[in-house]
Formats: C-alpha cells, structure tokens, sequence
C-alpha cells in the first residue's frame, strides 16, 4: 500500500508524480512514445514513507527525472526526490510544481496548464530536459 506504482516503462527519462499530476504524466508520456521517446512514470502514491528504492530504480535507468506535482517547489515531492536521486544516483532532476509565490486564480485545469503542469507543459518540459 505504502509502495509507488511504475505506470510506464522507458530508458529516456522518470517522470515522479503524485496526486493529480499522474494522469498528465502518463498523458505525457504516450505522447512522447509516439515519437520515439521512452518516458517511466512512477505514480507516488504515498509520500511519508517515501518510497526510495522505487525513486532509485526509475532514475538509475533514465537520463533525466522530471518530478510533478501541485506543491510548492520546496519541502515536497520535488525536494525528496532531489535528495534521494542526488545521494544515490546522481543526475539531473527538474521538478515542476505551483511557484513559491501567489499562484493565478482559476479553475484546477487553467491553474495547471498556467503552470505547465498538463500533460502539455510536461512534453515541453521533457524534451528541454533531454
């Protein structure tokens, strides 16, 4: 229960999600398929206990992690993946969360896709990291 959940499978880059973020992840993810890109998504279900050796599996084959999540980019998934993968496995993470500021107001969906934290946003971030 307290484990996360590998969604896809590839050797490019990990995308480490939470929340509502998984969808637009995996979202992402098949997009990027199409065209040629190998993209794992790890669905973190949980947080507290952080799953680390799942972290650890999906940066160790990839290129690059990208976290997402609808948090502030301090103290959060983000963060905890940094350290595991910067202790561990060290690579770059790039983690894509609401700003450590007032965010816009809207709808979940245009405060998200404002953010880049639709499948959208996530594609554009992938193929900057790569």
């Amino acid at each position: 229960m307290n484990k996360a959940t590998f969604v896809t499978e590839g050797s490019d880059v990990a995308v480490i999600a939470c929340g509502e973020m998984v969808k637009p992840a995996a979202d992402a993810a098949e997009q990027l398929r199409e065209e040629g890109i190998g993209v794992t998504v790890v669905d973190m279900y949980c947080v507290k206990p952080l799953d680390r050796a799942a972290i650890i599996r999906a940066a160790t084959g990839a290129k690059a992690v990208v976290t997402v999540e609808e948090h502030a980019p301090y103290g959060g998934l983000g963060s905890m993946v940094s350290q595991v993968v910067g202790s561990e496995c060290p690579k770059r993470v790039v983690n894509l969360s609401l700003p450590d500021a007032p965010v816009i107001t809207g709808t979940s969906k245009e405060v998200f896709r404002h953010y880049g934290l639709d499948a959208e946003g996530i594609v554009k971030t992938i193929k900057g990291v790569l």
